[in-house]
């Protein structure tokens, strides 16, 4: 089922799945592995999304897993990616390459939370690059995050990612918010 949002302005992922909704516990855990450091909780939410990934994008035929760059600054600050440590699970029991130097994050963005809709997408525009074209040429890619709110995020690093050649993309989340 495709949302309003994206029937009004499509987005430039081909089709987006989570696990859950983004509140009670799961936004907790997510808060405290993302936010606190408690890498403790990746075993469990790799296992959520991995769940999510045979649930819902099973169909998928997918290449490449990438996850969803962070900015060396930011990456600096909270000592690891996320949505690497999601998308490590799903790439292993896809037996999938995971890729994590395709795509890089240039400019370090503002967080994306308390944004309207068309400042997150500003604030995430023209915010990636592709690094290695060659490894995305008529690729079909997972890219695995951790939250999607409106898609900003998501859809601007599709759009370079389809930019490099990929052949189709499809997002993967732990939650998304409602």
């Amino acid at each position: 089922m495709t949302c309003g949002w994206c029937r009004s302005t499509p987005p430039g992922f081909d089709r987006a799945r989570s696990f859950g909704e983004y509140r009670g516990a799961l936004a907790q855990s997510i808060r405290k592995f993302k936010y606190n450091g408690h890498r403790l909780l990746a075993p469990t939410l790799g296992g959520m999304i991995t769940a999510a990934d045979r649930q819902w994008l099973d169909e998928v035929e997918a290449t490449l897993v990438i996850p969803v760059p962070l900015h060396p600054t930011r990456l600096r600050e909270r000592g690891f990616n996320q949505a690497v440590d999601l998308a490590r699970p799903v790439a292993r029991e896809r037996e999938l390459p995971l890729t994590v130097d395709a795509v890089a994050r240039i400019r370090d963005t503002a967080p994306q939370f308390g944004l309207t809709v068309v400042q997150r997408k500003q604030n995430v525009k023209g915010a990636f690059a592709a690094k290695k074209p060659e490894l995305l040429q008529d690729q079909t890619i997972i890219l695995v995050d951790d939250v999607m709110t409106t898609g900003a995020t998501a859809a601007e690093c599709c759009r370079t990612l389809k930019d490099a050649g990929a052949k189709m993309v499809a997002v993967l989340t732990l939650a998304r918010t409602t």
